[in-house]
């Protein structure tokens, strides 16, 4: 059986409604022999590890964080996505490809006037207590979460009826986000659901047992926040998910554990204003690769090697220096996209976009000449400590000199000494809009089922970059008028990061899913 994970997206909302691509496909995919093996039709390349030939009756999961039931079904914690995605499921889930397949709806089929899907809710789908789940129990779950789709109407007890925003796989893919569980009352702690687990209990407050609800082994999770991960796996654990790599060099040592690589789902870069650019000033705006490397300090080959250095020196877990595409680069893309003014109508007031006020709000004040990141997230301390360092001192040595060279100018010639800044979450999501840091190092998802969509999130987020937004989902080409009307920063991809699967080997079988997430294989 095939355990299903959720879709996680930072910075990346429900409404999908100016993602570019073409209406959804019944095409086979391709199917690999693990994947066949598992009685699943997922693409070959999503299944990492072959289920094993005769399965546990209890599988044992190391989390390395806490877990809030408040939180379900949205997890904020890598910890709480690997939970609530066997816990909780949407209408539609996302394959690792970014494809649409059915989840709680069997099918799906466009209307006669082609404006709105209808989706059937499978016969199978039941909530943990038994309950079958109907279009109205869907909707009214929704709202009572402040989740509702936008215009979602019921048709009848099995079918739910939904506008199509933009094109048919970007409307299926909008219902794949957590905030789209179905969900119901209160089990307990937590809010009702569907996947193929239910909580059973919470022992000493560190242990929880999942509870199979149609076959399958039962999940003990332990919790040791704080703790060292191999001290999780010397207590038993079959499964745990980290990008430390003195775990992952512990686990390949061992012969009885396997460390699988994860899809590289994240990329740290640098959110930097143009050299000397008061707020007000234009700047012109290439956000091509050439462009960027341009202004990163002219030679790409020097910005490769700073950025292979970073991977390979300055971090702690699993990294490489960060490859394209990029999805904040398809400007082009966006600006060609077509919005059906019923969706962008519904998404406008489902969403209020805060970069407008934020503009207003920014520092008139030139920004101070530190770096800014989150105090939580050692990976970006560690880049923005050795940047400062490569900014201050870099010029005094050979190879160092070089990779200083390759820094983006306005750093190595900030007015003051550059410093870090660690701030917490809500003081740094302010610093981003107002933009008062010369730079940022962040992590974005490495990729976003919706682009467009995503970009203009981002550029609510920090409007002091200048990403022009172009009506409701667009962003102008850059060159045009629009592109260079706001344009005062740059970002550049420094490393990718993923994660390792380390798994006890005989025990379970692993595909990946969309975003940082993993499907559990286990024998039928």
């Amino acid at each position: 059986m095939a355990v299903r994970a959720c879709v996680a997206a930072t910075f990346i909302v429900l409404a999908a409604a100016c993602a570019s691509g073409h209406p959804a496909t019944r095409a086979t995919p391709e199917v690999s022999a693990a994947a066949q093996a598992a009685g699943d039709g997922r693409p070959a390349s999503c299944v990492l590890l072959a289920p094993p030939e005769h399965g546990a009756d209890t599988i044992v999961v190391g989390l390395s964080a806490t877990i809030d039931p408040a939180h379900a079904p949205v997890p904020t914690t890598d910890a709480e996505r690997l939970l609530f995605g066997w816990l909780y499921e949407p209408l539609v889930r996302a394959d690792c490809t970014g494809a649409p397949a059915p989840a709680v709806v069997a099918r799906w089929e466009r209307s006669p006037s082609g404006n709105a899907l209808a989706l059937t809710v499978s016969d199978s789908a039941t909530f943990w207590n038994g309950d079958p789940v109907t279009a109205d129990g869907v909707v009214d779950g929704w709202r009572d979460a402040d989740a509702a789709f936008p215009m979602a109407a019921i048709r009848d007890a099995r079918t739910i009826e939904i506008p199509v925003l933009g094109n048919e796989r970007a409307t299926l893919l909008a219902l794949a986000w957590p905030r789209q569980s179905v969900r119901r009352g209160a089990w307990g702690r937590w809010p009702g659901g569907t996947g193929a687990y239910a909580p059973d209990t919470v022992t000493d407050g560190t242990t929880m047992r999942l509870l199979p609800r149609a076959g399958g082994p039962v999940i003990v999770l332990r919790t040791m926040a704080g703790r060292d991960v191999r001290d999780l796996l010397d207590a038993g654990a079959d499964l745990v998910v980290t990008d430390d790599r003195a775990a992952i060099t512990y686990a390949e040592a061992r012969r009885d554990l396997d460390a699988v690589p994860l899809p590289w789902e994240r990329s740290y870069v640098l959110l930097v204003h143009a050299p000397g650019a008061p707020p007000d000033t234009v700047v012109p705006v290439d956000t091509s690769m050439s462009g960027r490397d341009a202004r990163a300090g002219g030679d790409s080959a020097a910005l490769a090697a700073l950025r292979a250095s970073l991977a390979g020196d300055v971090v702690r877990v699993d990294a490489r220096a960060a490859e394209p595409p990029y999805w904040w680069d398809d400007v082009l893309g966006c600006a060609a996209s077509v919005i059906d003014r019923v969706g962008a109508t519904a998404v406008r007031a489902r969403y209020s976009f805060a970069s407008e006020t934020r503009r207003v709000a920014r520092s008139e004040r030139a920004p101070a000449s530190r770096i800014a990141v989150d105090r939580d997230d050692p990976v970006a301390r560690a880049l923005a400590e050795r940047l400062v360092a490569l900014a201050s001192f870099g010029a005094r040595s050979g190879a160092d000199s070089a990779r200083a060279a390759a820094l983006p100018s306005a750093l190595r010639e900030a007015g003051a000494p550059l410093t870090v800044a660690p701030l917490a979450g809500g003081e740094l999501s302010t610093s981003m809009a107002h933009g008062d840091a010369l730079a940022y190092v962040v992590a974005l998802p490495r990729r976003a089922l919706a682009p467009c969509d995503a970009r203009r999130r981002f550029a609510a987020d920090a409007p002091w970059l200048g990403l022009s937004l172009n009506g409701v989902g667009g962003l102008a080409p850059s060159g045009s008028a629009a592109s260079e009307s706001r344009a005062r920063g740059d970002i550049v991809p420094l490393i990718d990061v993923r994660q390792r699967a380390i798994v006890r080997r005989g025990v379970v079988g692993l595909a990946a899913g969309w975003g940082r997430t993993l499907d559990l294989l286990t024998a039928r």
